[in-house]
């Protein structure tokens, strides 16, 4: 058989997701290991070499990063070369098409790597829809063969009034009940405790849903452009991407419950709890 032009194989999906959700993705391998490999040496930065590893497999990759424009390309070599386009489709979602090229060996050997690349890629773009719209780790690129092991069953969490990993930031608490492994990083559950008369962590938003439900006192939350007051026994469901933030402006401590969708929420709390140190919280607006 010969070849008129040689074999690319392409693969693309519309992921319902911020372009910069998608990008960073592709970029941190503490995410990408949730729908492709098992764990990667480094972020992808330019110029980096770095490794990705398939344990299920017992096979690793090297890996030269080309190129990045951020939220837009990502070109790689191992050793043969890959490019990630994302095309933003409006403010929530993103096309994202990835190229493999430069297959070596005779025309049959060039065909069966690019057919085995396409189905490959499409496996990880879809792992990832699964994973960045709802959270879902659906192992698709280590169970399309049949031969990777069973996941280990997971261990209950059983925890009394008080316990759990404590985030102290001053007049803010945050008491992390299960997320990462205990929830096969499907979703984050914690507690938020803030004293009397206490801002939040500020207007923000995010692609995860986030579900509140008032334990104790009265928080007044804000959803959109309007704040509602919420006493125990309130419950509030964000969905992704709307704006939203949570104050304490009663007299007493307030305390909620945190269901954050999908899950990752606590390795973020190195960086949030240094921030809210360096910066404490002042009082509500509405105090003033």
């Amino acid at each position: 058989m010969s070849l008129t032009n040689a074999p690319v194989a392409r693969a693309q999906m519309l992921i319902r997701r911020p372009v910069a959700t998608v990008y960073e993705a592709f970029i941190d391998p503490t995410i990408t290991s949730r729908f492709w490999f098992s764990r990667g040496s480094a972020r992808l930065t330019p110029g980096a070499q770095l490794t990705w590893h398939w344990d299920m497999y017992g096979v690793s990759a090297d890996v030269a990063v080309q190129a990045l424009e951020p939220n837009a390309r990502i070109l790689i070599a191992w050793p043969d070369p890959v490019e990630w386009h994302f095309e933003p489709r409006g403010d929530d979602a993103t096309l994202v098409t990835i190229t493999a090229s430069g297959f070596q060996g005779d025309a049959d050997s060039c065909v069966s790597q690019a057919l085995d690349n396409m189905g490959g890629f499409s496996y990880v773009l879809a792992g990832c829809k699964a994973w960045l719209e709802h959270g879902i780790a659906l192992d698709l690129v280590a169970d399309h063969t049949g031969t990777a092991p069973a996941r280990a069953p997971r261990t209950p969490v059983i925890l009394q009034p008080g316990e759990g990993r404590d985030w102290p930031m001053g007049r803010i608490r945050a008491l992390f009940k299960a997320d990462g492994d205990e929830t096969r990083h499907r979703y984050s559950i914690s507690e938020w405790w803030l004293e009397p008369h206490c801002t939040g962590p500020g207007t923000h938003r995010h692609p995860e849903d986030d579900v509140y439900y008032v334990l104790e006192g009265t928080f007044t939350i804000r959803v959109g452009d309007t704040w509602h007051t919420a006493p125990a026994g309130s419950f509030v469901l964000v969905p992704g991407g709307t704006p939203h933030d949570f104050e304490n402006r009663g007299e007493v401590r307030a305390g909620l419950l945190n269901i954050a969708v999908p899950g990752g929420f606590e390795p973020a709390m190195p960086d949030i709890s240094a921030w809210f140190l360096e910066h404490p919280p002042g009082a509500p607006a509405a105090d003033s």
